[in-house]
């Protein structure tokens, strides 16, 4: 069996109890099948299979934002807080309303 992607000559770093660093990483249909050595994920290098140099750089499971939080703190950054210290009647708020609007 060979993988459907390999990324080699990197830090990968696991998410099991020891937190373990290893080398490369191969995944085969959206699942991870192997992590380890150079050596031992090449082994599962096979014509198909596209390989992805890491030339030292990190490889860090679960950076995955399903919620968005980013896009909703750029959102938020658009807008007016009305928790501001500076915020006391709604003609405050409209002066910064009209701020953020220019």
């Amino acid at each position: 069996m060979f993988a459907d992607l390999v990324l080699v000559n990197g830090q990968v770093i696991t998410s099991n109890m020891e937190y373990d660093v290893n080398e490369a990483v191969a995944v085969t249909d959206n699942q991870i099948v192997m992590v380890g050595t150079n050596e031992e994920v090449k082994q599962l290098i096979g014509s198909q299979t596209e390989v992805v140099e890491l030339a030292g750089r990190s490889l860090v499971p679960g950076f995955i934002d399903s919620h968005l939080h980013i896009t909703l703190y750029g959102t938020n950054k658009l807008g007016v807080s009305c928790k501001e210290p500076t915020i006391e009647s709604l003609h405050d708020v409209l002066k910064e309303i009209e701020k953020k609007s220019k």
